[in-house]
């Protein structure tokens, strides 16, 4: 029996490209993170977003793509639609939360015959802040606490620091926990925070050990 010959022709293929490529990085250990990530696609629908069941491909290197998103049938003459990614997790806090719900993105349609305009080349880093419930080792010094503002109420998504060494973000409640692994005992210092939405800023002062048994409230305003 001939087994029939398989005949490849240069024409007959598929191109894939993808809008957007995200690195997840854990800001406190610099490397992936430590528990998986949820990722959630949408789409801009006049004022509103829209959810999407495209699913993310996780590259081993923990990069988020969407491979062949943006293709279509009919590529002249069509715009670009604008996107956005968002990322779950119980024990990080995406940087881009301090400024906005999502990775904003646009997605242009594309085929065999057509390129997109704008495709990604590279990813980019997307860091993840410690949550309050981040797993620091036991032998990381880390001070627990919460932002508000002045009528006492929790903020969300206020980026918690210790200069240009420790930072977080605080969660839905108001909630941080902030390694300080690079403070000197029995010296006060002073833990900055800032809510970039509302354009507000406070500190407070946190002395080690002490202040690691106790909650540590900054105000905002």
């Amino acid at each position: 029996m001939t087994t029939p010959a398989i005949r490849v022709y240069p024409e007959e293929r598929s191109n894939l490209y993808c809008p957007i490529g995200l690195r997840l990085i854990d800001e406190f250990t610099g490397g992936q993170p430590l528990e998986p990530i949820g990722v959630i696609l949408e789409i801009q629908d006049g004022a509103a977003w829209r959810v999407l069941d495209t699913p993310a491909t996780v590259t081993l290197g923990g990069v988020v793509a969407f491979p062949g998103l943006g293709r279509a049938a009919e590529v002249i003459g069509q715009p670009p639609r604008r996107h956005r990614v968002r990322l779950t997790a119980k024990r990080y806090r995406p940087l881009y939360l301090e400024k906005a719900d999502g990775v904003e993105f646009d997605v242009h349609p594309y085929n065999d015959a057509t390129p997109p305009a704008v495709f990604a080349s590279n990813p980019q880093d997307t860091f993840l802040l410690p949550a309050s419930s981040y797993l620091y080792q036991p032998h990381i010094p880390v001070l627990h606490g919460a932002v508000v503002d002045l009528g006492g109420q929790p903020v969300a998504n206020a980026l918690v620091f210790r200069g240009q060494t420790e930072r977080a973000l605080s969660d839905e409640n108001g909630a941080f926990s902030l390694a300080l692994r690079w403070v000197p005992p029995n010296v006060a210092v002073s833990i900055d925070a800032t809510d970039f939405r509302q354009n507000r800023s406070g500190a407070a002062l946190a002395t080690l050990p002490a202040s690691l048994q106790q909650s540590l409230t900054i105000v905002v305003s």
